[in-house]
């Protein structure tokens, strides 16, 4: 997700457990400003760690899928496969979209299943030569579907494979 916008941040917090330092942190970001909230045995403490541009790493994004590939066909069952995106605090994969198009650099690929996290395959039974044609080409790429900050948002397209079914 794209949460920093023209060198500005929306309103963003991160909660996650430090083990090195043995205290909770509360990241939150609004326009350029960063603040961390620290939580330990003597209460809470704000600390400004960050002002000016985006560049922190408080601001999670929605990271693409990686190493799409494409198993043994069987008949016309086109098996793909993949490894989620890397985990980032502040990010939820709640699913994964596969897109399918007839041409490798296909701008606007028509999306054919959403399938579930944490699974990380799907079988496509739709690529199939038209009447008279003794093949058909298709090419295949998948997008994660991130919960980030309570709002869903689509990552860059993974690696782009390619199948042939006869």
């Amino acid at each position: 997700m794209a949460v920093c916008s023209g060198g500005q941040c929306r309103y963003l917090c991160v909660y996650r457990y430090d083990s090195a330092i043995r205290h909770d942190l509360l990241l939150c970001g609004h326009g350029s400003e960063r603040k961390q909230f620290v939580s330990d045995r003597s209460g809470l403490r704000e600390h400004v760690f960050k002002s000016g541009d985006c560049s922190s790493g408080l601001e999670p994004d929605s990271a693409a899928p990686t190493g799409l590939t494409v198993g043994a066909l069987i008949a016309t069952n086109v098996p793909l496969d993949w490894r989620a995106p890397t985990s980032q605090v502040g990010v939820e994969t709640v699913s994964y979209s596969v897109w399918r198009c007839s041409q490798s650099s296909c701008p606007r690929p028509p999306k054919i299943a959403t399938v579930d996290a944490p699974l990380s395959a799907y079988t496509d039974t739709g690529c199939i030569p038209k009447v008279g044609a003794t093949q058909r080409i298709c090419y295949y790429e998948v997008r994660a579907n991130d919960l980030i900050a309570g709002v869903m948002e689509t990552s860059a397209p993974s690696n782009i494979v390619k199948a042939i079914v006869q």
